[in-house]
């Protein structure tokens, strides 16, 4: 009943939207941006007539011939879901115990249970299948350059194991993109991630009114001089507020992407409490980055999923701002003063970064923050030492040079490339689902003028993850599932 009454009312609105100034104008722009030769240079995978796809095609297909056992794909499709092998169905299960368990597991302890999926997979010769799609050559390439920035780091050693971490994230998209064959084995991905998200927040906020306070931790999170109310922020398992507002950053989209999908009426009322613990937790952790990253996701999903809740944005925004408490007004009037002790902190960590940049901008001094920070060293302004530049862009200038930071904007701009493609072409819940992803990728990009985040093992496997679900969307609209 609640359904249906929903139902009718958002076609109500929907409608009533159609006949504006503002609808009919944004869909003329959108015509018009179809239309455009940018529009075609996006949307073109130039990377897929490349002869480096070709090999890498070749290759997939090789480890698919193996693990095949010589079935053939036909009597494969048409095994029904409750006969498929138990071996696949166990590494099924550790795939998603991976996801689940993704910020509270140390990085050896992933590294091993990843490593140990991937053994059990190829021995027992379960049937991998994995997509065809020309993401995968930024991505492979972005892999090889941090391989090649860990064996000429200024540190061999702590940059090889900083390339551990990249390795795992890309072994563990390789995993679940040849195991996934369904789409409700990739529904049951969102979820476990939903239930990761969901407990993190919990943690977040029980840590936030019972826990430690930050202030005990690290006296740099909060300056008492321009937010004398801000007592506390929640930090959970990640020991850093901002670490924790990239990771919520990263999921929420995904929850609103879950609870659009969702089909059971148990399921949305679990989606949408999830989304609304996200939120809140995000403004506990009084992450500015992260709040400029949130809103950059949901509007990019607003963007994707549909112009009815583009429209939607604005009030919506107007009044969750007036509900707001007072300390987060306060921490975003302070958002460009230059009398905030963070923002001084970064601009002068900028600075030093540019300074280095000057010796290091070609290839890079190595992979991983102990590079960085021996470098840092005889370059920074002032006696803080730090561990990374606070800035995606110019951290990967400095540990890859200027080819590591074109592959990664090539990688970031391929996988909106087919976001955005699989959006227009797919059904509603794939349509829900590459709006997620776009969103998230959204707010990764703009969080991380102020952060970054790749150097944790946790956000760096999670981004390969995003990766991982667009191939995944990718395989299910060209029919290449089981």
């Amino acid at each position: 009943m609640t359904e249906a009454v929903w139902d009718k009312l958002q076609g109500r609105l929907a409608e009533a939207a159609k006949e504006s100034f503002t609808w009919k104008m944004a869909g003329d722009l959108s015509a018009v941006w179809r239309r455009s030769l940018l529009h075609a240079w996006l949307t073109a995978d130039w990377a897929a007539k490349s002869a480096f796809y070709r090999a890498i095609g070749v290759l997939l297909q090789k480890i698919e011939n193996f693990t095949a056992r010589g079935e053939s794909k036909k009597a494969a499709a048409k095994a029904p879901e409750a006969s498929l092998p138990v071996a696949r169905t166990i590494g099924l299960t550790l795939l998603l115990a991976v996801a689940l368990f993704l910020p509270f597991l140390r990085f050896r302890t992933l590294f091993a249970l990843i490593a140990f999926t991937a053994v059990f997979l190829f021995f027992r010769r379960v049937p991998l299948r994995w997509p065809r799609s020309g993401a995968f050559v930024p991505a492979i390439l972005f892999l090889l350059v941090q391989f090649y920035a860990a064996v000429t780091s200024v540190s061999l050693a702590t940059s090889l194991f900083d390339f551990l971490i990249a390795a795992a994230g890309f072994l563990y998209l390789l995993l679940l993109t040849g195991t996934i064959d369904k789409s409700g084995e990739l529904d049951s991905l969102v979820r476990v991630l939903a239930v990761c998200s969901f407990l993190v927040a919990g943690c977040a906020v029980y840590n936030y009114y019972f826990g430690t306070p930050i202030g005990e931790l690290g006296k740099i999170w909060v300056d008492p001089n321009t937010n004398p109310d801000i007592k506390n922020r929640a930090y959970a398992v990640f020991d850093n507020p901002n670490l924790l507002a990239h990771y919520l950053v990263l999921t929420f989209p995904l929850l609103l992407a879950g609870l659009g999908n969702a089909r059971r009426f148990s399921e949305r009322i679990f989606f949408l409490a999830a989304a609304a613990l996200n939120v809140y937790c995000l403004l506990l952790t009084y992450s500015r980055g992260g709040w400029l990253g949130f809103a950059a996701a949901v509007c990019v999903f607003a963007v994707v999923r549909s112009r009815f809740l583009l429209l939607a944005l604005p009030p919506a925004g107007a009044v969750l701002y007036f509900f707001l408490p007072a300390t987060v007004h306060q921490r975003l009037a302070n958002l460009t003063s230059l009398k905030d002790a963070s923002n001084l902190y970064r601009l002068d960590i900028w600075n030093s970064t540019l300074d280095l940049l000057k010796d290091y901008w070609l290839y890079g001094a190595g992979l991983g923050w102990r590079a960085f920070t021996r470098v840092y060293y005889t370059y920074m302004r002032n006696s803080a030492l730090i561990p990374h530049a606070h800035n995606l862009f110019l951290q990967l200038l400095s540990e890859m040079g200027i080819v590591g930071l074109g592959i990664f904007l090539w990688l970031l701009l391929d996988l909106f490339r087919l976001g955005l493609k699989l959006s227009a072409a797919g059904s509603r819940a794939v349509k829900n689902l590459g709006a997620g992803v776009c969103g998230a990728l959204a707010g990764f990009f703009v969080h991380s003028f102020f952060d970054y985040t790749l150097w944790y093992y946790s956000l760096a496997i999670f981004f390969w993850i995003l990766i991982a679900i667009l191939l995944l969307l990718e395989k299910l609209v060209r029919g290449e599932d089981g």
